[in-house]
């Protein structure tokens, strides 16, 4: 009963499988590790980087071995997480996107540093664009976690500094919440049905449904 989709990363790197079972909705993912997108490994194993019906997980787009990860795993209207390859413990992966007071219908990726996420809110849809915080924040933040002040001079430790450190680097990686930019403008009464887009690319493409029915292209 069980149902397969696949979909290889942008990059190339990744065939990830999406497996549904059609009674609760609920998805596993697995992936296999393609190596070279030239010449990909099609025997590689499969990695069960989530092996339980326990909730919905979606894949939007990888950087390098992290997923971006769509699931309702303790938020029933959606959130989004970075999911390490080599970590197959959800506990492990920090949030990126916490849940919001609307449902998350889905999300993509734009360019090199956003992330649109469609909510459904009163009855229509709601296209937000989310980024990562500015490199000076980042960088503050870099030197926070290493100890040092901006001058890169040993500075006294806290005890945030080790939760802060635990908490970010338990799973290898270093995670930033989402920032909300701006909205994509969409006619009142009218829904985002689709949206595609290419990593590192400035275009996005989405369809628009009319209360009518009728379809429109951007």
């Amino acid at each position: 009963d069980w149902r397969y989709d696949v979909r290889v990363s942008d990059d190339g790197q990744f065939a990830v499988f999406t497996i549904s079972h059609p009674q609760d909705g609920h998805t596993r993912l697995y992936f296999i590790d393609l190596d070279d997108p030239g010449s990909p490994a099609l025997n590689a194993p499969a990695v069960k980087l989530v092996d339980e019906f326990d909730a919905r997980y979606a894949f939007i787009d990888n950087g390098g071995n992290s997923f971006f990860l769509q699931t309702d795993r303790a938020a029933p209207r959606g959130r989004i997480v970075l999911a390490n390859t080599d970590v197959t413990r959800e506990s492990l992966w920090p949030q990126v996107l916490a849940e919001q007071t609307d449902t998350l219908q889905f999300a993509r990726t734009a360019g090199e540093e956003y992330v649109v996420a469609v909510y459904r809110d009163a009855g229509r849809s709601v296209a937000r664009i989310y980024g990562f915080p500015d490199q000076n924040k980042v960088r503050a933040e870099m030197r926070r976690r290493a100890g040092v002040d901006q001058n890169g001079r040993p500075r006294e430790r806290r005890p945030e500094d080790d939760t802060a450190r635990g908490d970010m680097h338990r799973a290898g990686m270093l995670a930033w919440q989402l920032e909300r930019k701006r909205e994509i403008p969409i006619p009142l009464g009218s829904s985002i049905v689709d949206m595609r887009s290419v990593a590192n690319d400035d275009v996005l493409f989405y369809t628009v449904q009319t209360e009518d029915g009728s379809l429109s292209a951007y």
